[in-house]
């Protein structure tokens, strides 16, 4: 809707040159955060709500696309608000005809954004504030969470005694106060669905009177460690915190470190487990490939004695054969020789090397009697001296 003249002024206050004209804004109303507890199972406190509303009246609010977005930079800003039993409104301003560019090098046209929220497609808001950590409190011991005295992780359920010293189970919830007074509100975004069930732009004015009329003491910049606020389950469980100790020392103060560092510490110790196991492994596996190759190698050389072994018993069972033979011819050219003087038993005894020995000396002596050609008294026809003995002529 268009700004009135009350809002216009708010409006042209916060700008450092540009002065609006009526036609040339548009002014959008959100519910901000609630009493309720959000997604991330925290409540915010009133004194951090009364924060929150002196940052959108001082103009320190803006008005984002998305979270944290480094895609697109603001594409309006709040200027009033107000806080109405429990409940935080706030009332932004997103000029018309606008280009925003964007680090990709393209263009957003605020004309856009207004079409879609007032169309409802963009509807739902979230905001976005730091606070520090000694403003965050559990709701189980009453403690600081960020704190040693604190064992407890939001958003899970405990068993504790109430009023009466009746056991029952209550969620742990954090709140977020401002005891510090550093507490605030950075932005507020469109998102798709925000951690606030009712946080989204209403079609309505800001009941009851506008933020103007509280009396807000204006502050310097916030200074400080200040931290992004979150509370899902998955990451309360890792969450740290180093706290300055008297020495003026940083020291782990918060026992959530310390199961966190000792479930650390086990993986480690387990992975450091299982690669001595994997080492060690690998060492068999390399002993084992060794001896295989070993064995491998034995087998050859056995096949290799087997082979050896086959042509040896085939030399040897030929070299009998030629034994026999030889024998026959020693025995048939001695008795040829020598007639009834030779002595076939004492041949049967001899060695191999006595066989050759009485083989040439009987072919020779048989040759000198009967030379090749002649015919032996002893038998009829022609003799042929034997092939073999021109290898034992002398």
């Amino acid at each position: 809707m268009r700004p009135t003249t009350e809002q216009l002024q708010k409006i042209n206050a916060l700008s450092l040159e540009k002065q609006f004209f009526a036609d040339e804004v548009e002014v959008f109303t959100s519910l901000l955060i609630d009493e309720n507890v959000t997604s991330y199972f925290s409540v915010v406190k009133e004194d951090a709500k009364r924060a929150f509303l002196r940052d959108i009246v001082e103009g320190r609010t803006a008005l984002n696309l998305l979270h944290a977005s480094r895609e697109v930079l603001p594409v309006g800003r709040g200027f009033d608000g107000i806080l109405s039993n429990g409940i935080l409104y706030g009332q932004f301003y997103i000029p018309i005809g606008a280009k925003i560019a964007t680090t990709s090098g393209g263009e957003i046209e605020t004309d856009s954004v207004i079409s879609q929220i007032k169309s409802g497609v963009y509807k739902a808001t979230s905001i976005e504030f730091f606070a520090p950590m000694e403003d965050y409190t559990c709701s189980i011991c009453g403690n600081k969470y960020y704190s040693s005295d604190c064992t407890h992780y939001a958003g899970q359920t405990y068993t504790v005694k109430n009023n009466i010293g009746v056991d029952e189970d209550r969620l742990c919830v954090v709140y977020v106060g401002n005891e510090s007074g550093q507490t605030s509100l950075a932005a507020t975004s469109l998102v798709i669905s925000g951690a606030v069930r009712d946080a989204q732009f209403i079609p309505v004015e800001i009941p009851e009177q506008s933020a103007s009329a509280f009396a807000l003491k204006s502050e310097s910049e916030i200074g400080g460690k200040k931290v992004m606020f979150t509370f899902k389950p998955e990451l309360c469980k890792i969450e740290k915190k180093l706290e300055l100790s008297s020495q003026g020392g940083n020291k782990m103060a918060d026992k959530k470190v310390e199961l966190t560092l000792e479930s650390y510490t086990n993986v480690v110790g387990e992975l450091s487990t299982v690669k001595t196991e994997l080492a060690n492994l690998k060492a068999a596996n390399t002993e084992l490939t060794t001896k295989l190759e070993e064995a491998q190698g034995a087998v050859s050389e056995f096949d290799s004695l087997k082979t050896e072994m086959a042509e040896a018993k085939e030399k040897a069972t030929a070299m009998e054969e030629f034994r026999k033979e030889i024998l026959v011819l020693v025995k048939e050219y001695g008795v040829k020789a020598k007639g009834a003087e030779f002595d076939e038993e004492a041949v049967d005894k001899m060695d191999d090397k006595a066989v050759v020995e009485a083989f040439k000396a009987n072919v020779t002596e048989f040759m000198r009697k009967f030379p090749a050609g002649q015919v032996s008294p002893d038998e009829e026809g022609e003799y042929e001296a034997p092939k073999v003995f021109g290898a034992f002529k002398s």
